[in-house]
């Protein structure tokens, strides 16, 4: 684990898929699994044997009946509820590491019905309007349909 500072919440690559170093933030919940982890060390100091996919993960795989996951869905994931949960696109480039955007879109599945809950997104009153007084708003706004 010498490659994570759990106080400062990042993980050092060396080097990455694109070749380049880079520094992986961490949330708390990562922190906490690492911070657990670093207490049960064995003496090895990984946490993960390089290049190989952990037993564990396909073991849990069998035993949620998924299929056609791998070790690198994970990363689609991330990047998909990223974007799904508002996070602007080139932040999650940043946290994804990848160095275009349309690498990043690459990786982006959005669910379904993203792009239907983004359009009432605009059904939402606003902080913004075009109106100078509150009865002119309301005449602007069309109705709500039950």
């Amino acid at each position: 684990m010498d490659r994570i500072d759990l106080g400062a919440g990042v993980i050092r690559l060396e080097d990455s898929k694109n070749g380049a170093g880079r520094f992986v933030r961490l949330n708390t919940r990562a922190l906490a699994v690492l911070t657990a982890l670093r207490d049960r060390d064995l003496g090895t100091g990984r946490v993960f044997v390089l290049n190989k996919v952990p037993r564990w993960f396909t073991d849990a795989i069998k035993v949620a009946g998924l299929k056609d996951v791998t070790w690198h869905t994970l990363r689609h994931t991330f990047i998909s509820r990223l974007m799904m949960a508002g996070v602007d696109v080139r932040t999650v480039m940043e946290l994804a590491g990848h160095k275009s955007i349309s690498m990043t879109m690459r990786y982006a599945h959005l669910a379904p019905g993203h792009s239907a809950k983004a359009l009432e997104k605009l059904c939402e009153p606003s902080a913004t309007t075009t109106a100078t007084e509150a009865e002119e708003t309301e005449k602007l706004v069309a109705p709500t349909v039950q």
